[in-house]
């Protein structure tokens, strides 16, 4: 949706509203990620947007980390840097020979 040439942060805004209501987690995480990418700070407005869209992301997270199914590597470790072994070696969620650690 953001690499489309007719792209409008309203569509994001819309996607926000029903990935909500029907409590879709990841989708909503995903979309507030790209509202954050899309952001253009010029103003006071926009940082203050910028902060409020953070917060949102950490507490989703947050809450995300929480839950029995939770993929923890994927919250935690978005861009690894490193190989370390088999596994995730708290709670063997990632696939085996694909763990990686941030440095």
């Amino acid at each position: 949706m953001v690499k489309a040439p007719d792209f409008d942060r309203k569509m994001l805004l819309l996607a926000t509203q029903i990935s909500h209501q029907l409590e879709m987690k990841g989708v909503l995480l995903a979309v507030l990620e790209n509202l954050l990418k899309t952001l253009k700070i010029g103003s006071n407005a926009e940082v203050t947007e910028a902060i409020t869209l953070n917060r949102c992301i950490i507490k989703l997270i947050l809450s995300l980390l929480v839950e029995p199914a939770a993929n923890r590597c994927v919250l935690v470790f978005e861009q690894p840097l490193a190989y370390v072994g088999n596994s995730c070696p708290n709670h063997h969620c990632c696939k085996p020979g694909r763990f990686l650690l941030m440095l």
